[in-house]
């Protein structure tokens, strides 16, 4: 096996849900899916699904595998739309990461089913007016999400 001289760093996406909110007012009027998370760092804390990429997959396939082990909710690949890639230095404290994040728009029918799984210990609807603290820079991700809507 050939070995690198270069540090190797670790790749992962976040996926950004939001579902309308039903309220009809400017900056409450989508809810954005959240998953509380059962492992270290940020055990406890609320953020967006997602995880690392595996060797043989895409970005995307990575997003719609990881948002259905953790939410059981399915999405398509082409519901998914990129924002642009999370690169900071020391954005995740266990090592180097770089994240793709997407952003889809689902129904209150598309989510109805969701419930937490894989290292998910519970999931939910929050408002985007409501938000609080994240993990890592998710809050972040949400903001620019919400120029895509």
């Amino acid at each position: 096996m050939y070995t690198y001289e270069y540090q190797m760093f670790c790749y992962t996406t976040d996926i950004v849900v939001f579902v309308d909110s039903g309220v009809d007012v400017p900056g409450y009027n989508y809810d954005v899916l959240l998953i509380k998370r059962k492992n270290d760092p940020y055990a406890g804390y609320w953020a967006l699904p997602g995880g690392y990429v595996e060797i043989d997959e895409t970005a995307k396939e990575a997003a719609v595998r990881e948002l259905y082990e953790e939410t059981g909710i399915v999405v398509s690949e082409c519901q998914l739309k990129p924002l642009p890639i999370f690169d900071e230095v020391k954005r995740d404290p266990r090592n180097r990461t770089v994240s793709q994040p997407f952003v889809c728009v689902l129904t209150q029918d598309q989510i109805k089913d969701m419930k937490a799984g894989d290292d998910a210990v519970d999931c939910m609807l929050e408002n985007i007016g409501s938000l609080k603290t994240l993990a890592f820079d998710h809050m972040e991700m949400i903001r620019l999400g919400t120029h895509l809507l």
